[in-house]
């Protein structure tokens, strides 16, 4: 335990505060209108805190405009194109062939 052993908190100073954060539960579950209005606002806090971060910074915050531009490989592209093609071409032959039906009754 080397890497806690710096760290000494003096419980004598916060024996009040320890003492009050213990008993808290018990104090809620004595009184459940206390406990609603707890979870209320822990859940107002935290909604004011996540609509301040995703809506007020970033309509504050300007857009990174990036000074250059996509490039795309030539050979790569050329690539894929034709692999679209090839793709295209066997789905055009597939759409024109005749198959049989399976499931209809043949007479012999």
């Amino acid at each position: 335990m080397k890497l806690f052993s710096s760290i000494k908190i003096n419980l004598n100073k916060n024996r009040g505060l320890l003492l009050f954060f213990k008993g808290l539960p018990k104090k809620l579950a004595k009184k459940p209108l206390y406990s609603i209005l707890t979870i209320f606002l822990f859940s107002l806090i935290w909604g004011v805190w996540l609509f301040y971060k995703y809506v007020i910074l970033i309509e504050k915050t300007e857009p990174q405009v990036q000074e250059n531009l996509l490039q795309i490989e030539d050979k790569a592209y050329q690539r894929i194109l034709s692999e679209w093609q090839g793709r295209e071409k066997k789905f055009r032959e597939a759409d024109l062939k005749s198959h049989l039906n399976p499931f209809s009754q043949s007479v012999d």
